[in-house]
């Protein structure tokens, strides 16, 4: 999910890498990495299940997202 947040913030919203890291490196200091514990399949597109997955396994009160398909689910 790193990786994806990287690439997006880089390729969709235009973000340098210097602003890049200066906006995520104190958030993945701060950030708890956890593996889901369940297998989730109730999007619409699966390769967004592990969104849900990672979500679920961190006790996620909120997932902040502009995907069609995570919104619609």
């Amino acid at each position: 999910m790193i990786d994806e947040i990287r690439r997006v913030l880089l390729k969709r919203f235009e973000w340098s890498e210097a602003d890049l890291l200066e906006a995520l490196d104190p958030l993945l200091s701060l950030a708890e990495v956890v593996e889901p514990k369940a297998e989730v399949t109730v999007c619409r597109d699966p390769k967004d299940d592990h969104i849900l997955a990672c979500a679920l396994a961190a006790n996620a009160e909120v997932i902040v997202t502009g995907d069609d398909d995570l919104l619609s689910s």
